[in-house]
């Protein structure tokens, strides 16, 4: 019994450690997700817009797939610059916070 007590002493701050690292995680995860919703619907703007614009050109010119084609590779790279921005808002989000618990 007295083995157990003793155990069970030594084992709470590894405990409270676990715990810290477990809200770490879970901070880390809301944090991706908030940027991945975030990210999701700027890509849906970012795709269709310029697509829904180059069908209406094409329709509006008689040039079948020229303006839709043109505006889909300016989706992409759009697209490319949007992930970006997401991947790095995170990285400074985690990079601030890890600052404010070693403060």
């Amino acid at each position: 019994m007295a083995q157990m007590e003793t155990r069970r002493k030594t084992s709470a701050p590894h405990i409270d450690g676990s715990a810290e690292r477990l809200a770490q995680i879970a901070d880390a995860k809301q944090q991706f997700m908030d940027a991945a919703i975030n990210m999701g619907w700027q890509l849906a703007v970012t795709i269709i817009v310029p697509v829904i614009i180059g069908v209406r050109l094409d329709d509006h010119f008689h040039s079948s797939p020229a303006w839709t084609l043109g505006a889909l590779f300016l989706a992409v790279f759009m697209s490319c610059g949007v992930v970006w921005k997401a991947l790095h808002g995170v990285t400074v989000a985690q990079t601030k916070a890890q600052k404010g618990k070693k403060s």
